[in-house]
């Protein structure tokens, strides 16, 4: 319930794309560290980020090489409730 924020980093529509990266995300605006991963829509591959990602300042993230639409996805980690 609320546990994770899903971000597009690049998208087939009439919108602009992004680009490689996820613009700015402010970390602060979550409670806790957050776990991340890369999902591929056309795949079903994910891949795991390194570490978690800190819950102070801004952070951008790159998507992984190769890979066409990705979403990132950013959750509570499984130890912290």
């Amino acid at each position: 319930m609320g546990n994770f924020v899903i971000f597009s980093p690049s998208f087939d529509s009439p919108y602009k794309e992004l680009g490689d990266a996820v613009g700015q995300v402010e970390m602060s605006a979550f409670s806790t560290p957050m776990a991340w991963r890369w999902f591929n829509p056309e795949t079903g591959q994910s891949q795991a980020g390194q570490g978690d990602a800190e819950n102070r300042g801004q952070r951008s993230f790159e998507r992984p090489a190769d890979w066409g639409d990705a979403l990132l996805v950013l959750r509570r980690p499984a130890n912290i409730r």
